[in-house]
């Protein structure tokens, strides 16, 4: 069954799926510490929204408003997040796996202390991110706008996590 949720609400503490909340304006949304499975964001305005602790699997942030939204600690499978608007956001010590970020704004996002396995950044904007001690496995940055410091650091880590060639390029390992 799909819920529809109201304007200025909080899903904190929620386990929850099938959460739809189509092109809603959700600043400062609430998040916290949730379980969510299939939840549904296309277009919605979730400036400043705070997604940490949370479970996040099979759900479609894409053309999201998010810029200084945190995910701080979370654990986020499956997920999409097609060109959306993610500049100034945390993902710090979180889990993002299998995650599809192909053209969204990650500028000045923080992805400290993170693992990124199998995550697509075709064509995103990651200038000036920081992946301080972050951990990648197949890890797609290929048309990505990167800082040459992000480029060299995620092949230097992944090199020392299997010896295979850690990006992707032009499809290509």
């Amino acid at each position: 069954m799909k819920e529809l949720i109201s304007k200025k609400a909080s899903i904190s503490l929620v386990e929850s799926q099938d959460i739809v909340m189509d092109s809603c304006d959700l600043f400062k949304f609430g998040g916290h510490k949730a379980n969510l499975l299939r939840l549904d964001l296309n277009g919605c305005n979730l400036q400043e929204s705070g997604w940490c602790n949370s479970k996040i699997d099979e759900s479609n942030f894409s053309s999201v408003n998010a810029d200084k939204s945190s995910f701080f600690s979370s654990e986020i499978k499956d997920s999409n997040f097609y060109r959306a608007k993610l500049s100034k956001s945390g993902f710090s010590s979180s889990f993002v796996y299998q995650c599809d970020f192909t053209a969204a704004n990650l500028s000045q996002a923080e992805f400290s202390k993170s693992r990124c396995i199998f995550v697509s950044f075709l064509g995103a904007n990651l200038f000036h991110c920081n992946f301080y001690n972050a951990k990648f496995v197949e890890v797609n940055i290929k048309d990505a706008l990167v800082d040459h410091y992000l480029e060299k650091m995620i092949d230097k880590n992944l090199a020392n996590e299997d010896q295979r060639p850690p990006l992707l390029y032009e499809g290509v390992e």
